[in-house]
């Protein structure tokens, strides 16, 4: 199972800058964990509206800001040479001090080829040279040099200085929809990111509730499959799931978003981004998930990592060891946050007093029971009887049967709850004053 939840807000550059920058720090106080930008040359369903550059924005964020994290979601192959993609990446995390989600995807605007000359790549160039792009990134930040000579891109000797403040590079999200590009997610990224549309359609043909769980259930599946297929495994990759809340959806209520969480993570999405609300009146609505969604979600997620470790479902003693010689790489299991925040329905919960006792009373010797369920006042436990046990006496006579024989053992009633009989101690004679 995976570390905490994250969660982030997407703030889309279309607005000021001193209001970009107040969106940016207000995210940070609600207590979300990153802010996210996009990465288009102009707005893909608004090509009018104003908009800024993502990376250059990101860079003054992250002097602006000094907790919440930043990233692109994602940065499209199609706008920039990938060692210069490299190079900007190394300077946000230094400015940032090491707080750079690097995210990067296969990109397809229609606006980012023609309104920069490009002529325009199909999906399978596209995912081409994302595989050649995340090859480069990665060598030049892992080790800070590459000579490479692909289909795509040619680089002669690039040298990258200094190092990144992330070692070995900042954490890599990789957004991905279809079976080549999901691979590519299950080789190279720390992270990867989907969210609720068809193959091949953007925001305009997305999908509803069920559809969209049940869609990223089989994409997850792809990529554990494609993870399995390289030797890797699938929990070392983070699942991050993008909402369409705030932008083409309203923010949900608390209670709701709960529940749409949990819905996500029992198909083994991990963090979560909503957008910033794009009107007005819906600001208040994203200031109330903060403060009562996800301090519930943080805290019942602890639990089930608890849980998890107490009953070795998380993997960590799952097989002891020298036991299984079978070491393919296993999906963890996933606790549903629905089945811990189920309101209990017994009347009165158990002390630990009571929970204890009750434990005791499978395993210990009847004659034990009767005293372990009285100390823990245990009303609702019914004990069986056997001969011999506590009220034989009253039986026999109430059947004529004799009674036991003078000086038999006590009753099991009094074994454990009276002291037994001093024993009389032997005396000397007594003691008698001196004479004289």
């Amino acid at each position: 199972m995976q570390a905490n939840p994250s969660f982030g807000v997407m703030v889309l550059q279309n607005a000021p800058w001193p209001v970009l920058l107040e969106r940016a720090r207000r995210v940070e106080a609600m207590g979300f964990d990153a802010v996210w930008v996009a990465d288009h040359f102009v707005n893909p369903y608004a090509p009018d509206q104003d908009w800024f550059e993502g990376w250059t924005l990101l860079a003054a964020l992250a002097a602006s800001t000094s907790r919440v994290r930043l990233g692109t979601l994602v940065s499209s192959v199609t706008l920039r040479n990938p060692a210069l993609l490299a190079r900007m990446a190394l300077t946000v995390d230094h400015v940032s001090s090491g707080r750079l989600e690097f995210g990067i995807g296969p990109g397809g605007a229609p606006f980012d080829y023609q309104m920069t000359g490009l002529a325009t790549w199909g999906p399978k160039e596209r995912v081409d040279r994302l595989g050649e792009t995340l090859a480069i990134v990665l060598a030049l930040l892992d080790r800070g040099s590459i000579h490479h000579e692909g289909t795509y891109y040619r680089i002669d000797d690039a040298i990258l200085n200094p190092r990144p403040v992330q070692r070995p590079h900042p954490p890599l999200t990789i957004g991905a929809l279809g079976p080549r590009a999901i691979g590519l997610a299950a080789r190279y990224a720390d992270a990867w990111n989907v969210y609720g549309v068809a193959a091949g359609r953007d925001i305009r043909g997305r999908l509803s509730h069920d559809e969209a769980v049940e869609a990223t259930r089989r994409r997850s599946r792809l990529l554990d499959d494609a993870c399995a297929e390289l030797g890797r495994d699938p929990s070392s990759i983070r699942r991050s799931y993008l909402s369409f809340q705030g932008i083409s959806e309203p923010i949900l209520a608390p209670d709701d978003f709960i529940r749409f969480v949990g819905a996500f993570q029992a198909v083994g999405m991990d963090d979560f981004v909503v957008y910033w609300p794009a009107r007005v009146n819906e600001e208040q609505a994203l200031e109330a998930l903060a403060r009562d969604a996800l301090p519930r979600l943080r805290h019942c997620r602890a639990r089930l990592r608890h849980r998890q470790r107490s009953t070795g479902i998380d993997g960590s003693n799952r097989f002891p060891p020298g036991r299984h010689a079978d070491t393919r790489p296993r999906r963890t299991f996933t606790w549903p946050l629905t089945a811990v925040l189920r309101p209990r329905r017994s009347p009165r919960s158990a002390t630990t007093r009571e929970c204890v006792a009750a434990v005791q009373l499978v395993s210990a010797p009847f004659t034990e029971r009767r005293h372990e369920a009285r100390t823990a006042d245990l009303r609702s436990v019914s004990l069986p009887r056997r001969p011999g046990g506590p009220g034989a006496s009253s039986r026999r006579r109430r059947s004529g049967a004799p009674d036991a024989a003078p000086g038999a053992a006590r009753s099991r009633r009094h074994c454990r709850t009276a002291p037994p009989p001093r024993r009389a101690r032997a005396r000397g004679p007594a003691w008698t004053a001196p004479s004289g």
